[in-house]
């Protein structure tokens, strides 16, 4: 990776009052994880799964969203062939179907149209269960929001997909408050005689600010095809080669009633939640582990750096993960180092090193039930907070995404190859260039001139670990030049000037980036965060300002919770803990509802009106449960740093060249 249930009740306020900094209020209620099945391909059955599915409310502006008239009451049949009546439902008796569900397949669209007048705050949510042996290029599943003349607002994915359980999808829709739209559920065939494809849609419903609004249940999405790359904006988004205009407004306007007009995410590597909160009150954590076999594994504090650093590549994930059992952990081998202790993955960084990380938790909000959106090490860990996805490669390949680090030069610039894996398969096999043209989030805020900027430092511009140079619509355009922006303490006077952009990411230093195998003190990670978020903390963007710090993967480590849903054979992982920072966060409290990393493109996607990129986001919640808007701003408490921190940026580079000294770089 990226180079990479105790609750303490009783104890919590005493523990914290012994931590720096002000003494959280402790949630205690535990978080439910649901079960998963074993690894595989199999999505999860999560009809009847309440943990986050709200079942369509009273105030659904949607007539007869869950068909149980028996009948298509309230929708009209808008396609060449008609749709059906099933009883193949998600919940209670009937859905609608479209399509056929064995051959011959549909000559021409099976669709159902609902008009309808979108509410104030208007959140979408439907379930589909999809099938088809056909492929893209001849057949499709879609869904589509449309316009009063019958124009395509927004589509809300196309796939030729197959999926053993219902999925849940949702949408924000408020930015087409008071508008009446139509929503159009169809299939595409043409016609051929030895394949089918087919659709069926239940419990579809449009809730206003008035009821409540549904939260993305863990159920598996369809990957739309890079060919139809979804558009989810008002007016058609451009595509990703679109040329860069006049540069975007710095103080964008948040959508509805969020004062947030800056988002950062603090993208370090390699860490678990076990490794870095072990003992945090209030907080999911383990005190033993478990071999493959069984027998109890002792966790044992040793320094956050160390000279080895534990395997976390795709293979190592499934590994450690063991069908589920959460206990081949003892199996994993070393990337790099020696003198490793027995069952070293099962060790976590003493407190007194990752102090400043907890610091910051007081300040704000940390998750204990948030996982990583991929399987595997640093290359797919910087493209998913970028893309929501590290793939697909081509076009024609939508289900193969990389999976593995590139080897030497990697860039658009000079490219190299890295290694990919089946998403649906789980097999890894091949290799693929490493310059892409995905969508990613710069292209959603592009098209709605939406200010960012990727602060990375000048040695690693060109490297596989500053994403957007594995971008080919923006590493061949002036964003290169003028987004991209090195060294990446730049950051530091950007916030200190007010002049932060709508959305930043920000990748330290390998040296700062806790990753593991190098000869560098353990302050450094801690410590260049926690300078991050105190330049940004004490200048006069605060009041607008979300911080998001967070891990690119598990780096191999231990940690107890098993991921309680598999979208498919590389997505999520293992858990990797969120530290939200805001005025408007519930400060010191420890958040136990189900995140990913993913979460944060999906607040973004939420917070600025920009659209969906239709991959892990789509899956995601937007951290609803975290923000109040309507709570009095909270001052930033500066942050102590632990003395003697070694400044590793651009001009100690002669230092740094000498580390890291991993052979894999930054995996």
């Amino acid at each position: 990776m990226y180079r990479s249930r105790i609750f303490l009740a009783a104890a919590a306020a005493a523990a914290l009052a012994a931590c720096s900094g002000p003494t959280p209020g402790i949630s205690t209620v535990p978080a439910a994880n649901g079960a998963a099945p074993a690894h595989g391909v199999t999505p999860v059955q999560v009809a009847g799964s309440p943990k986050h599915f709200k079942h369509p409310h009273a105030s659904n502006a949607i007539v007869n969203g869950g068909f149980e008239t028996g009948d298509l009451t309230g929708w009209s049949q808008c396609g060449t062939v008609n749709a059906a009546i099933s009883t193949v439902a998600h919940s209670g008796t009937y859905s609608a179907r479209m399509g056929t569900t064995r051959s011959p397949e549909i000559n021409g669209d099976s669709a159902i149209c609902q008009s309808v007048s979108v509410p104030a705050g208007g959140q979408l949510t439907f379930w589909i269960k999809p099938a088809t042996d056909d492929t893209i290029s001849y057949a499709w599943q879609t869904a589509q929001l449309l316009d009063s003349s019958g124009s395509v607002l927004q589509t809300f994915y196309k796939t030729a997909t197959t999926s053993s359980a219902w999925e849940q999808m949702s949408y924000d829709l408020s930015a087409y408050a008071g508008q009446q739209v139509t929503l159009k559920f169809a299939v595409h065939g043409n016609g051929y005689a030895y394949d089918y494809v087919d659709q069926y849609v239940d419990d579809v419903s449009l809730l206003g600010s008035g009821g409540p609004s549904p939260s993305p249940s863990p159920t598996a999405s369809p990957s739309p095809s890079p060919s139809a790359s979804p558009t989810h904006s008002p007016s058609p988004s451009p595509s990703p080669t679109t040329k860069p205009s006049t540069s975007p407004s710095a103080s964008p306007t948040p959508v509805g009633s969020s004062p947030i007009k800056h988002v950062v995410i603090i993208l370090q590597e390699n860490r678990s939640t076990d490794d870095l909160f072990h003992g945090y009150p209030g907080l999911n954590y383990a005190t033993t582990g478990q071999d493959h076999n069984g027998n109890p594994v002792a966790l044992q504090a040793v320094p956050l750096m160390n000279a080895w650093d534990p395997a976390h590549h795709y293979a190592d994930w499934n590994t450690e993960y063991n069908g589920g059992a959460m206990n081949g952990f003892d199996l994993d081998k070393l990337d790099y180092g020696s003198g490793a202790p027995a069952d070293f993955a099962y060790d976590y960084a003493q407190q007194s090193d990752v102090q400043p990380y907890w610091n910051l938790a007081q300040l704000g909000v940390v998750t204990d039930d948030s996982f990583v959106d991929h399987r595997s090490e640093s290359y797919s860990g910087h493209l998913y907070p970028i893309a929501s996805a590290s793939g697909p490669v081509s076009p024609s390949q939508p289900n193969i995404y990389f999976s593995e680090d590139p080897s030497g030069t990697a860039y658009c610039g000079s490219p190299s190859t890295a290694k990919t894996v089946n998403i649906q398969t789980g097999i890894e096999s091949g290799t693929a260039s490493t310059c892409m043209n995905i969508q990613t989030m710069a292209d959603l805020l592009n098209a709605k001139g939406v200010s960012w900027k990727y602060y990375v430092a000048s040695a690693d511009k060109d490297a596989y670990v500053s994403a957007y140079s594995q971008i080919q619509q923006i590493y061949g355009s002036s964003y290169w030049t003028n987004n991209v922006i090195t060294p990446e303490t730049t950051v530091l006077s950007d916030a200190q000037a007010g002049t932060l952009p709508a959305v930043s990411w920000v990748i330290g230093t390998f040296a700062n980036s806790d990753h593991d195998g190098q000869n560098v003190p353990s302050s450094n990670g801690p410590n260049w965060v926690t300078s991050v978020a105190n330049a940004i903390g004490q200048g006069p963007d605060w009041s607008s300002t979300a911080i998001f710090i967070t891990w690119d993967d598990w780096g191999g480590w231990y940690d107890h919770v098993k991921p309680p849903v598999q979208f498919d054979a590389f997505e999520p992982g293992f858990r990797v803990p969120i530290i939200v920072l805001s005025p408007y966060v519930a400060r010191g409290t420890v958040n136990h509802d189900l995140h990913f990393t993913s979460s944060i493109l999906h607040y973004i996607e939420t917070n600025f009106g920009l659209g969906s990129l239709g991959k892990m986001d789509a899956r995601a919640d937007a951290f609803a449960d975290i923000f109040n808007y309507t709570q009095s701003p909270l001052p930033y408490l500066k942050r102590a740093m632990r003395p003697g921190w070694q400044r590793l940026v651009d001009s100690d580079l002669p230092w740094y060249g000498r580390d890291p000294i991993d052979p894999d770089d930054r995996d």
